[in-house]
């Protein structure tokens, strides 16, 4: 037996997904289930998320600058025959303050987003047409499968967006 529910809040921007699978054998019951959700940014909430990453880009955007002055320091030709290990460093450093603008930048366009994504899943999701006999019962389930399967795939993009974040840090 196989449940999904799509629990939608509208008063806070969040979408839930809540699948159950439960197995019957022999007398015996066996229940999984996963548990996610995908919110929405709007309001005061978007605006501190905004200015807390836009602060961040910044000070990543001075750090890569410093980043740029120390490579051009240590490519001069009486610093790289000695100090080549800490040109790699500098290096790494570089390409780490430029993954972290680029997954600043890719996150405030998420954020800015959210709202009209969630809107775009939820209206999908409601407007599966159950009523009408134009689609058979199987056409009408993989619309909706499909739907859900669609919301798995953005919940996905944002723990992936998190876990990225998570390891910058």
């Amino acid at each position: 037996v196989d449940l999904v529910f799509v629990l939608v809040s509208p008063n806070t921007g969040v979408l839930t997904l809540l699948e159950v699978v439960a197995v019957v054998d022999a007398g015996s019951v066996r229940v999984r289930y996963e548990f996610a959700d995908l919110e929405s940014i709007e309001g005061e909430q978007l605006i501190t998320t905004l200015a807390i990453h836009i602060a961040a880009l910044l000070a990543s955007v001075v750090l890569l600058c410093n980043n740029c002055y120390n490579v051009m320091l240590y490519k001069r030709e009486t610093h790289c025959r000695r100090q080549t290990s800490e040109f790699l460093l500098v290096c790494v450093d570089f390409a780490i303050n430029l993954s972290v603008i680029c997954h600043g930048v890719m996150h405030i366009v998420r954020n800015l987003s959210s709202s009209s994504r969630l809107f775009k899943l939820t209206e999908e999701l409601m407007g599966v047409p159950w009523a009408t006999e134009d689609l058979s019962l199987a056409e009408k389930t993989a619309v909706f499968y499909d739907d859900v399967a669609a919301l798995e795939r953005q919940i996905h993009a944002e723990w992936q967006t998190r876990s990225f974040t998570l390891i910058l840090c």
